[in-house]
C-alpha cells in the first residue's frame, strides 16, 4: 500500500471539510478492498474490531448523523449492532454500502444553505449545527482510519494511508 497525501487545497470551509472527509473515507476503503473475506473479518484485537465491522459501522455513522440527526428522516435509531457483520455480507457490498451512503451524505451538506443550518434532530438534548455533524464524522472517520491502520498491519504487515 502506498501513501497519499492529505488534501492541499484551497477552498472555503466546506470545500475543505469535505475533502478532507472524503479522503479519510477513502483511506478506510483502501484499508479493506484487497483483503481476503476472511481477513477482513478477523478480529486481532480483544475488542473484536475488524476491517469490515469498522466499514459496517462507519456506513451506520453517516446514515444516523447526516440523514437522523440532522436531515430529521424519521424511524433512525442508532444501532448498537453497527459492528456485526451478517455471514453472507461480502467486503465488496460492504464498500458499495460506505460508498453509497457517504454520497447519500454529501448531498444533505451539498442541499444546505450553510453549515450553521441546525439539526432536525436533538442528539442527548443538544440541537447541533450540520458543521458540528460534519466535525465530527471527520473525527469520527479518522479515529477509525487509525484503527484500520492497525488492523491491517497486523493483517499482513501493510502500512500507508
Amino acid at each position: 500500500m502506498t501513501d497519499r497525501r492529505a488534501p492541499f487545497i484551497v477552498g472555503d470551509e466546506r470545500t475543505t471539510l469535505l475533502a478532507f472527509l472524503a479522503y479519510l473515507r477513502q483511506t478506510i476503503v483502501r484499508k479493506i478492498e484487497d483483503v481476503s473475506e476472511d481477513d477482513a473479518r478477523r478480529a486481532l484485537v480483544p475488542s473484536g474490531t475488524s476491517l469490515a465491522g469498522l466499514i459496517k459501522h462507519l456506513t451506520a455513522a453517516e446514515r444516523y448523523w447526516f440523514r437522523h440527526v440532522f436531515a430529521g428522516e424519521p424511524g433512525m435509531t442508532w444501532d448498537r449492532r453497527s459492528w456485526e457483520v451478517g455471514e453472507g455480507v461480502t467486503v465488496d457490498q460492504l464498500i458499495d454500502d460506505y460508498r453509497e451512503s457517504w454520497k447519500e451524505s454529501d448531498r444533505l451538506v451539498e442541499g444546505a444553505r450553510s453549515f450553521d443550518v441546525p439539526c432536525a434532530e436533538e442528539h442527548r438534548n443538544h440541537r447541533m449545527s450540520l458543521r458540528w455533524v460534519v466535525v465530527h464524522m471527520i473525527e469520527e472517520t479518522g479515529r477509525h482510519a487509525g484503527h484500520a491502520d492497525i488492523t491491517r498491519e497486523l493483517i499482513d504487515g501493510s502500512t500507508g494511508r
